[in-house]
């Protein structure tokens, strides 16, 4: 048995206005359903739970375990909660103070908080409330990218999460297949000698064993 641990966004699903996108969903889709058979696969996003459950289910696509909020929260195939990671108590009082502009983001069936994200009308009200977080927060990992603020545990990753699924299920490092395109998947990419595609950034693709066009031919090779 093997497991295969895919990114979401541009490498499941491309977002590029210079390739057949649908097409290569399908495919794609195609070879995960068919490697499911046999293996597990853990889809590992940054997307928040209701984001990736939607499209997840829009598309069809089987999963074993989810990975989601960028590795703060890790579900089985009937979405119960296997590990969370929440925004630290102190920096949560800190956040709580913006008020009408923050919304919270919780697990599925779950009050705890694994992400928070802020919003903006203008870019100076932006920039002071993005030095203001800087000073101020110590437990967490910002994405600062106007008009929108995103914050997490610092703690999180996709690796962190993907090696607690690894004791979970016992499985050996050697039969995980990790892959995605973007900076967020580079701890997994290198720690279990992963892949990326040829439309990955390059700082990602500079750490995997091979590149493949799509993410399907990945599969078809391993899934044997």
């Amino acid at each position: 048995m093997k497991l295969l641990v895919a990114d979401y966004d541009n490498t499941i699903e491309l977002h590029y206005d210079f390739i057949d996108n649908i097409t290569t969903l399908n495919r794609n889709i195609r070879a995960i359903n068919k490697f499911i058979k046999k293996n597990l696969v853990c889809i590992a996003t940054g997307r928040h739970f209701e984001a990736i459950h939607k499209t997840l289910l829009t598309n069809n696509i089987n999963f074993n375990y989810l990975c989601a909020n960028n590795g703060a929260e890790l579900y089985d195939s009937n979405y119960n909660l296997l590990y969370c990671m929440p925004i630290e108590k102190k920096d949560l009082e800190i956040l709580i103070k913006f008020e009408k502009k923050i919304f919270f983001r919780n697990p599925f069936n779950s009050n705890l908080v694994t992400s928070a994200n802020l919003y903006f009308d203008n870019l100076k009200e932006f920039e002071q409330s993005k030095k203001y977080l800087k000073n101020h927060l110590t437990k967490s990992s910002v994405e600062y990218k106007y008009p929108k603020i995103k914050i997490i545990n610092k703690k999180c990753n996709k690796l962190y999460t993907i090696m607690i699924l690894q004791a979970f299920i016992k499985i050996d490092s050697r039969k995980i297949y990790t892959i995605g395109d973007d900076v967020n998947d580079i701890k997994m990419i290198k720690y279990y000698k992963g892949y990326s595609l040829v439309t990955a950034k390059k700082k990602v693709k500079k750490y995997a064993s091979k590149i493949y066009e799509e993410l399907y031919q990945l599969i078809e090779e391993i899934d044997d």
